[in-house]
């Protein structure tokens, strides 16, 4: 699909690819959404092309913004990721891991008493439930890797 916009838009398949999975956009609705006509084909060259955090792009996440495609959700007490895969977060008496990875490096994810912990090389993070935890996750665009 990304190969066939690009080719409607004029675009680098690569830049595209990128862009998308950047702002986790989903294919098939901006696919339908170039479909409209030229106006919503310059707006997606314009948002890409342009500077960051253009007004084309905020234009045009704005319309997309239903269609974002969240890389983990909450299903009752287990974490789902995008690929399909779901596991519980391990307590510290399992000596467990979720590992997960973003731009910033690998984090490490389990229970700690009641809170649920992110451990990184960057940066520590502690959660009071698991619904803040994956609003943490997909704003960091964080990506599944396993468990360890």
């Amino acid at each position: 699909m990304i190969e066939k916009i690009a080719r409607l838009c004029g675009l680098r398949t690569v830049t595209l690819a990128e862009f998308v999975k950047k702002h986790n956009i989903d294919e098939d609705e901006l696919f339908k959404y170039i479909n409209r006509g030229l106006s919503q084909k310059m707006i997606l060259i314009s948002a890409i092309t342009g500077t960051p955090n253009n007004a084309k792009l905020k234009q045009l996440l704005a319309i997309l913004e239903n269609t974002i495609v969240e890389s983990v959700k909450v299903d009752g007490k287990y974490l789902r990721f995008k690929d399909g895969s779901f596991t519980s977060i391990p307590d510290e008496d399992d000596h467990s891991f979720i590992i997960m990875r973003n731009d910033d490096g690998e984090f490490f994810i389990n229970k700690r008493r009641k809170d649920i912990y992110l451990q990184g090389d960057t940066y520590d993070k502690t959660f009071n439930s698991i619904e803040d935890l994956v609003k943490f996750l997909n704003k960091e665009k964080m990506i599944y890797v396993g468990i360890d």
